[in-house]
């Protein structure tokens, strides 16, 4: 549902699609609406159809935030004009996205705010890009409008960088060696990586993996009986958990029929 390519010519965007990704906690997956099925010229209109949508069907005001955020990601980095958005109409959706992340209260954008930069800060310790982006976004933020300002200065660290000027003349293209923080380097464009020791290093940065992975292993009642004869299936799907995201957040951009 998340990558349908046909649809409705008068449907804005996939409300059904957007519902249920909120729903499953997956709130990239809704912002990502915009860029799925992408029809230059009504971008404006499809992003004031995704923020009533995500309004609607937020099972929480910070997720209403978070999702509205990762929307106006999607029109600071490349990712719109990837799809095939020109550059003005992008600026102008992205307007409706402060827009609408000014009338949030205030603390629940501090708090998302603050949970995107630590998300940022804890790929391979900090000592990465994101890492890098967030230790000099985190310096600049305007207090008042926490997440406007966050998307602001995200902007000017992504267009300042030396790989998106790179990508921008087609001088190459980039590899990742995290298996986390994929979502904020996606937006200069880069290759992925699927090596299994990285699933590990991820397990070592995110505790929020293992939680998944104990939610995993709970569904099995055979590999708790007897996790040793059982354990390189658990090793798989602990591979799988952490190398997923690798693959499903370039998906937007694999939904067009471009070559990058």
């Amino acid at each position: 549902m998340f990558c349908q390519r046909k649809g409705r010519r008068g449907m804005m965007v996939n409300e059904k699609a957007i519902a249920l990704a909120l729903k499953q906690g997956e709130s990239l997956a809704a912002a990502d609406q915009v860029l799925i099925n992408p029809r230059p010229g009504d971008l404006v209109s499809m992003t004031t159809a995704a923020i009533a949508a995500i309004r609607k069907h937020a099972c929480t005001p910070a997720q209403e935030g978070e999702a509205l955020i990762l929307l106006g990601r999607n029109f600071v980095g490349r990712e719109a004009v990837i799809v095939g958005y020109k550059p003005e109409e992008r600026d102008d959706a992205f307007k409706q996205v402060l827009a609408a992340l000014d009338s949030l209260d205030l603390e629940i954008q501090k708090n998302v705010v603050e949970s995107l930069l630590a998300d940022m800060q804890s790929v391979n310790g900090g000592d990465s890009l994101p890492g890098l982006w967030a230790e000099r976004i985190r310096e600049k933020l305007n207090q008042e409008k926490p997440a406007g300002s966050f998307l602001i200065k995200l902007g000017e660290q992504i267009h300042r960088c030396v790989y998106t000027k790179m990508v921008e003349r087609e001088m190459g293209k980039f590899g990742n060696d995290f298996a986390r923080g994929l979502g904020w380097m996606r937006s200069f464009y880069c290759q992925v990586s699927t090596n299994p020791v990285l699933a590990w290093k991820a397990y070592l940065e995110d505790l929020g993996l293992r939680e998944k992975l104990k939610s995993k292993i709970a569904e099995h009642s055979d590999w708790l009986a007897d996790p040793e004869a059982y354990k390189f299936e658990i090793a798989m799907q602990a591979t799988l958990l952490a190398l997923w995201p690798n693959l499903t957040i370039f998906r937007p951009l694999a939904c067009v029929h471009r070559s990058y």
